[in-house]
């Protein structure tokens, strides 16, 4: 007589199962009620080793409760889903923003659910275009787009959420770099965008915020990054590797919670990782260019308007921020709230004594994402606002891939100029500032990623 695979133990089948692949053990588990059983929804040891086994991250290792709230089958099979069914691209979109969203924090090991957004995304690099979707997509009220199958290759199942889409390219921005042919027409269209004066109201605060002011917009943000980085590779040589920001260095990596200060502690006041030394990347229409910044916004804002010539002033700063109390201001995340930040900032080349103020305040907003506020002084009159800021932490709390934002006058008066910078990565000292400023910290030039 045959002997039959049901009659194992179930404890035997499980481990049997976890050398099968997802989707076949998704058709055996509809063949008997004994299989089944063993696969059950409600058996979290299966579920758990399998995902483990694929191998995803283990939540368990970051997030104290994850033991058991975590819900291991729907994560497992919503990776599952968005890797082999690619043609539901909202689906692979909102699961490949979440997974980012729930990278674990920095360590000596490299992320597996990292690894596993990377491999999607390049399998799928060609929904991250800027010509993406074809032009006989229409955009709809909601937030998505919507488009027929217009070929097989993209046929797409569902509206597409756009705001995930723009979330992932901002967050991989080294890992989808445009090909040099199309480098120079993104960089117009993102000039256009961040010069574009329409795009700072009251109702976003003036800052790459969607209105209300609930969530990043992060379309406005994918523009600040692409400005900065264009700008940066105008230094060609000249430009030391250790001056780039993290995210075109080593990638996705920088992103982690906590990569720019190892050791710090979720349960320290500090929870943002705000103080430190920082170095911000300023990039903005010189003085000198002003006229053409407002003629260009009366012209109807054409990307044409930057020709392949055009430059912005780049500059390079310093900070030193300490957190000094918790703030009112609400935070979405009762674990982490609102904190009041103080420091100065002067240029690299600046004496001592000759810094601005700066004072401000960090918070989790609704949407989960971290955003920073601040305003700085004269010198010598801190009671007398000269520039604002609003940005976005790109990553999770004291990554090394730093904040991006956007500067505008304290008043916010008609045809003041707006301004993007980036904030890269706190660093350890003042004496190794020029080598780590955008590293934050000295394992990042000796490890391979």
């Amino acid at each position: 007589m045959p002997y039959r695979f049901t009659v194992l133990p179930p404890e035997i089948m499980e481990y049997a199962f976890t050398f099968a692949d997802p989707v076949d053990i998704a058709a055996v588990n509809q063949t008997c009620k004994t299989i089944y059983n063993v696969t059950a929804p409600l058996n979290t040891h299966f579920w758990r080793t399998l995902y483990l086994c694929y191998p995803f991250d283990d939540p368990r290792t970051h997030f104290p409760d994850a033991a058991e709230t975590f819900n291991w089958r729907y994560v497992f099979t919503s990776r599952i889903r968005a890797e082999r069914f690619p043609n539901d691209i909202a689906h692979l979109l909102v699961t490949v923003a979440d997974c980012l969203r729930t990278l674990p924090p920095h360590s000596s090991v490299l992320s597996a659910d990292l690894a596993w957004v990377e491999r999607i995304v390049c399998e799928r690099r060609e929904i991250f275009h800027d010509e993406w979707p074809p032009t006989s997509a229409c955009s709809s009220e909601d937030g998505v787009e919507d488009q027929e199958d217009s070929q097989v290759d993209l046929a797409i199942v569902g509206p597409i959420p756009k705001e995930s889409r723009m979330f992932i390219r901002a967050s991989l921005c080294r890992l989808l770099r445009p090909e040099l042919a199309s480098a120079a027409e993104r960089r117009r269209a993102a000039r256009s965008f961040v010069y574009d004066l329409r795009n700072y109201v009251e109702t976003s605060v003036w800052g790459p915020l969607m209105p209300g002011a609930r969530a990043p917009c992060w379309k406005h943000i994918d523009a600040l990054i692409s400005v900065i980085s264009a700008n940066l590779g105008d230094f060609g040589f000249n430009c030391p590797e250790v001056l780039k920001p993290p995210t075109l260095r080593y990638g996705a990596e920088a992103l982690r919670a906590y990569s720019a200060v190892p050791g710090r502690e979720c349960s320290t006041i500090d929870w943002a990782g705000i103080s430190g030394e920082w170095m911000r990347i300023h990039a903005h229409v010189p003085i000198l260019k002003i006229s053409d910044l407002i003629r260009f916004n009366r012209n109807r804002c054409s990307p044409d308007f930057f020709y392949d010539g055009f430059q912005e002033a780049t500059r390079m700063l310093r900070m030193h921020l300490v957190v000094t109390g918790i703030a009112d201001e609400f935070s979405a995340d009762p674990a982490r709230p609102a904190l009041r930040f103080e420091g100065k900032t002067r240029a690299f080349a600046s004496q001592a004594g000759l810094e601005r103020s700066m004072r401000g305040v960090v918070r989790v907003m609704p949407s989960g994402d971290i955003r920073w506020s601040w305003v700085s002084s004269y010198q010598g009159e801190e009671d007398s606002e000269e520039w604002c800021a609003e940005g976005i932490q790109l990553g999770g709390p004291g990554s090394a891939a730093g904040v991006i934002g956007t500067w505008t006058g304290a008043l916010h008066e008609a045809g003041t100029p707006a301004l993007c910078f980036g904030d890269d990565s706190i660093f350890d000292s003042v004496r190794k500032a020029i080598l780590l400023a955008l590293s934050g910290r000295s394992e990042w030039p000796t490890r391979t990623l």
